[in-house]
């Protein structure tokens, strides 16, 4: 329906109506004339779409029953080491992880692993793909950096995490998995290693209880073999 006015009007009416008034020059030197102000019109605020929280899990080795852990209690360090510990889900340690989605890897859901406590990602040495055995650290969390991961389903509720760049999965070093202190590193994928891992949130995490404090220096590094002089 138009809401004009003038609509159904007769045409003297319309006529009339479209007619300027004109006051007598007594009256225009008595009145001075007024201009409206202009009105406002204020454009409606656009919706603020708040991004979706990264959800916090603790990272959970299926076959050491260790949980993924910087050294210390507080914030790790850049380029600072990455390994596995007793699970401490509290907020007071360092153990939680926001899994920063970042699109898909084929049918496989992308991320990032940011530590909670200090801002740090969890990375690899360069920005490509690296060999089997490189030491997992942390450093600034860069999204075309070699930081992605993408995680395959395994079973019941675990995964495979792999590095993107490099196709290697999370792995924990040495022949004694469950060692306190062991190193975190990229490997070949194997079901049959401690490849397997468990993304859990920290309420539904049971914490193991500590035998001694948790000791702030990392854990010394493997020693290799000097090359024989020629």
């Amino acid at each position: 329906m138009n809401s004009n006015p003038l609509i159904g009007l007769g045409l003297a009416s319309l006529t009339l109506a479209l007619t300027p008034w004109s006051p007598s020059p007594a009256a225009s030197a008595q009145a001075p004339t007024r201009t409206a102000p202009a009105a406002s019109v204020m454009a409606p605020a656009a919706p603020v779409v708040m991004a979706p929280a990264a959800p916090v899990v603790i990272l959970y080795n299926h076959t050491t029953g260790r949980c993924l852990d910087l050294p210390g209690a507080g914030k790790g360090k850049r380029f600072g080491p990455v390994e596995q510990w007793l699970c401490r889900p509290e907020t007071d340690d360092n153990q939680r992880f926001e899994m920063r989605a970042a699109g898909k890897h084929g049918p496989y859901q992308r991320f990032m692993l940011r530590n909670q406590k200090d801002g740090y990602c969890l990375d690899l040495p360069t920005a490509g793909a690296v060999p089997s055995g490189t030491r997992l650290r942390e450093g600034r969390c860069v999204p075309s950096d070699n930081q992605m991961w993408y995680r395959v389903p395994v079973r019941g509720g675990a995964w495979l995490l792999v590095n993107e760049k490099s196709k290697l999965c999370l792995d924990v070093v040495g022949a004694k998995p469950t060692t306190l202190r062991a190193p975190l590193a990229v490997a070949t994928c194997s079901m049959t290693d401690d490849h397997v891992w468990r993304m859990v949130p920290p309420s539904q995490v049971v914490g193991d209880d500590v035998p001694a404090p948790k000791p702030a220096k990392p854990a010394p590094a493997a020693k290799t073999a000097k090359p024989a002089k020629t």
